[in-house]
Order: structure tokens, then C-alpha cells, then sequence
């Protein structure tokens, strides 16, 4: 779930249903922030921020 206060500008929650290696976790929570500049978007996704090792992911989309 996403919401751009600016054109450019992702804010948002993530939610994702996984079981990740070494860990007890099946259902993971966190947020996102994603940047747009033409045609290009960097998002980044923290699941669990609130744990001693998050989960993180980054994201490069190119549309042409």
C-alpha cells in the first residue's frame, strides 16, 4: 500500500507472507520508500525494523 505526496515520492507499508532462512518470522512487516527520477524508480523495502536484523530489499525499475 503506497501513497505519493509528490510525483516523484513513494511512501508506504509492505506486508509480505515468507519464511526467511534461520528464522521463525512467516509473515513479515515493514514500509517502503521509493524515489522516481524520469524513467527510472529506486524503491526500498525494510520488513521487521523493529528486529536485530531486518529484512531489507532494494528495487531498480527502468520503463521504457
Amino acid at each position: 500500500m503506497t501513497v505519493s505526496p509528490v510525483d516523484w515520492l513513494q511512501l508506504g507499508l509492505v506486508g509480505q507472507r515468507t519464511r526467511v532462512y534461520e528464522t521463525d518470522l512467516d509473515t513479515q512487516r515493514g514500509f517502503l520508500v521509493g524515489v522516481s527520477v524520469r524513467n527510472v524508480t529506486i524503491t526500498a523495502h525494510m520488513c521487521n525494523p523493529d528486529l536485530d536484523e531486518p529484512t531489507c530489499v532494494i528495487a531498480l525499475e527502468v520503463a521504457w
